[in-house]
């Protein structure tokens, strides 16, 4: 079966939960995305929050057609050798570049042309083209894109991953346009088990948790990705998420009342939390957390006094 006809049955396949869920580690869902990465778009940029599974998509892909898939690591916050992307790409796609890309290394330059021409030519063409996969895409640097702009004007297709789009607007990955835009949403009731996905809120970084570690550990792992979702936001945004996990479901004008913070602080951190798929709203202006791991280790930091307290102001 030819790679785009094969991801397109995964993809169809993903719709059906029992194929979706492969054992207690396996990967969970995303059929939907699959399919849309098998249309063949040219460039592909798939965005979500810590812990939306993108890692997980991409792996996804490059283990399902290794011949076809290479996925390298963008540089992250702390740098990284410059072209290790590539490097590994190539590497997993059976034409090794290195002595091209040590060269480049070493002289503290961008890859010419001719070198772009040489690599690009070796990689799979025709119907069943190459797909140069990055995870963590956002810090690559101004070279880095215009590589990959040359590959991708050679008939290789290009994925990049980053957490939010508003992070590349003024970084070089900004400038490589996108054909099509993944937008990841939490898993959903078609993906997962209903108490795995009450615990995780269909956040796929929390799946393992929520299935395999007990109440402590999962809390954990919950509160590092909340604290990593957050981090960019106001503080009251952090304020609003220990309301609700020690109150429960609130109106957004009990929450103002409760925390003591003026009403278009909570309305603008509410949006920014709705958006990172960390609360989730109700009728009548009603929000509450998505996900139970998270509600109760937050709720773990707030005392009984405390608790007490805030119960009381509400009302």
């Amino acid at each position: 079966m030819g790679t785009v006809a094969a991801l397109a049955a995964v993809g169809r396949a993903g719709r059906d939960r029992d194929s979706v869920v492969a054992g207690r580690g396996g990967f969970v869902g995303r059929g939907a995305e699959l399919e849309a990465l098998a249309a063949g778009a040219d460039v592909v940029h798939v965005a979500g929050p810590a812990g939306a599974g993108k890692s997980a998509l991409l792996g996804r892909l490059r283990e399902l057609y290794p011949d076809v898939v290479g996925l390298g690591h963008g540089p992250g916050p702390g740098g990284a050798l410059r072209l290790g992307w590539l490097r590994t790409v190539l590497h997993q796609l059976g034409v090794p570049a290195d002595a091209v890309l040590d060269a480049a290394m070493a002289e503290r330059r961008h890859l010419s042309p001719g070198e772009l021409d040489g690599i690009a030519a070796r990689l799979p063409h025709g119907k069943l083209r190459a797909v140069v996969a990055i995870d963590d895409a956002e810090h690559l640097d101004a070279d880095s894109v215009a590589e990959l702009r040359w590959l991708q004007e050679r008939g290789v297709r290009v994925v990049v991953s980053y957490r939010y789009p508003s992070a590349i607007v003024e970084r070089p990955l900004g400038a490589l346009g996108a054909d099509l835009v993944l937008r990841l949403a939490p898993l959903t009731e078609r993906d997962l088990e209903a108490g795995v996905l009450a615990a995780s809120g269909g956040i796929p970084g929390l799946v393992a948790a929520a299935r395999e570690l007990g109440p402590g550990l999962g809390g954990e792992v919950a509160m590092h990705l909340a604290r990593q979702r957050t981090r960019w936001m106001p503080p009251a945004a952090w304020e609003i998420l220990r309301l609700t996990a020690a109150l429960g479901s609130l109106r957004v004008e009990q929450v103002a009342a409760a925390g003591g913070v003026e009403l278009d602080d909570v309305l603008g951190a509410v949006d920014q939390l709705v958006h990172a798929h960390l609360l989730v709203e109700g009728p009548g202006g009603h929000v509450r957390h998505r996900s139970g791991l998270v509600r109760d280790a937050v709720a773990a930091q707030v005392s009984a006094a405390r608790g007490q307290h805030l119960r009381a102001r509400p009302a």
